[in-house]
């Protein structure tokens, strides 16, 4: 696995890192200059709590992405297969219309995100 990172990309990752210290982006964040360094696979999934498919997963996203597609990629996470965005719409809707069953709710997610 081989990753290497321009100074502009190292010290931008930095500069997430602090911003991300409580969520999933800091993980992501991490693995990228933990490799840059050369840290091995197997400290590095020890000091980070992951899998080894897991690392290999966001070693190949930023291979394939770029380091500013990689960043803005947003994983799913509890909330399922709604982005942060999408969840605000939703919270939005949610609080301005009445939904009186939640099949009406999710047409409504349906019509406006695509997602069931």
């Amino acid at each position: 696995m081989n990753v290497r990172l321009t100074d502009s990309e190292r010290k931008q990752l930095r500069q997430w890192q602090k911003q991300r210290r409580d969520n999933e982006g800091y993980v992501k964040v991490t693995v990228l200059l933990m490799l840059d360094v050369g840290r091995p696979l197997a400290t590095m999934v020890q000091d980070l709590g992951l899998d080894e498919a897991t690392v290999y997963r966001y070693a190949r996203a930023f291979t394939a992405l770029g380091l500013a597609k990689y960043l803005a990629h947003e994983l799913p996470g509890y909330w399922g297969l709604l982005t942060s965005a999408q969840l605000a719409h939703l919270c939005q809707q949610v609080n301005t219309q009445l939904y009186t069953d939640c099949k009406d709710l999710l047409d409504w997610l349906l019509r406006t995100h695509q997602v069931y």
